[in-house]
């Protein structure tokens, strides 16, 4: 039997993007989403788009919380979304900063975007189209991670979105820049205009059931347990 087709997906920013921009959130009790996420989200579902989290968290590497806390996070939005019915299953993270203070964390990393590793990571372990594919964001970096391995972007203005909207403007051709737009949502309608609906059958699409968290280092957090283990295909440090 061939091997399944590559398939078009949405890379999301998840702090400012998806849940309000608190700073190093770390506690399930401050998630709050942000309005019309879910919405959006069963748009690009119902489009037969992949969708999947691509995150910079530096507060590992900061000490401003532990590992598990990105794992503890995810759930939250899994959980949330959940209630409206609305599966977002995997997350990928980069605990790393050059400037951190907590080793092996306080390092360069080649998944910290605006770096491509993450965006990588997602399309060998979902089967991801990059070229088919859209990266959403709230800061330049998120647009320049997306815009290097080949996908089309758009900024929102929530979050960090207006401190970057200027920069990005003038760079909106090296972006491959869809849009700036005020809301998430928004910018899901505007790319998907652009987009040719994919033809995601179900049997096509991964078990849904729990959420995963994925970094860099080769940790990987699935479903309800906060024990991390090592995937098989070790990446980063």
């Amino acid at each position: 039997m061939p091997a399944p087709s590559p398939k078009p997906a949405f890379f999301l920013d998840r702090d400012g993007v998806l849940i309000e921009e608190i700073g190093y959130i770390s506690q399930a009790e401050d998630v709050v989403l942000l309005p019309d996420v879910a919405r959006a989200l069963r748009m690009i579902d119902e489009a037969g788009f992949r969708c999947c989290v691509i995150t910079n968290q530096a507060g590992v590497a900061r000490g401003k919380f532990h590992l598990e806390a990105i794992h503890e996070v995810n759930l939250k939005i899994f959980d949330l979304l959940a209630q409206d019915e609305v599966m977002l299953r995997d997350f990928f993270a980069c605990p790393h900063h050059p400037q951190g203070t907590v080793a092996p964390w306080n390092s360069q990393c080649a998944f910290r975007k605006p770096n491509r590793g993450l965006l990588d990571m997602a399309a060998s372990e979902l089967n991801i189209s990059l070229a088919e594919s859209f990266m959403i964001g709230d800061k330049i970096s998120d647009l320049q991670a997306g815009a290097v391995v080949g996908c089309r972007t758009a900024l929102v203005l929530t979050g960090h979105g207006p401190d970057h909207e200027r920069t990005v403007r003038e760079n909106a051709e090296v972006l491959n820049l869809v849009t700036i737009a005020t809301s998430f949502i928004a910018a899901v309608e505007a790319c998907l205009e652009l987009a040719i609906t994919a033809s995601a059958s179900l049997q096509d699409r991964p078990d849904i059931a729990s959420p995963r968290t994925f970094t860099c280092s080769g940790v990987c957090f699935d479903g309800r347990s906060l024990v991390p283990r090592s995937t098989s295909d070790k990446r980063g440090l």
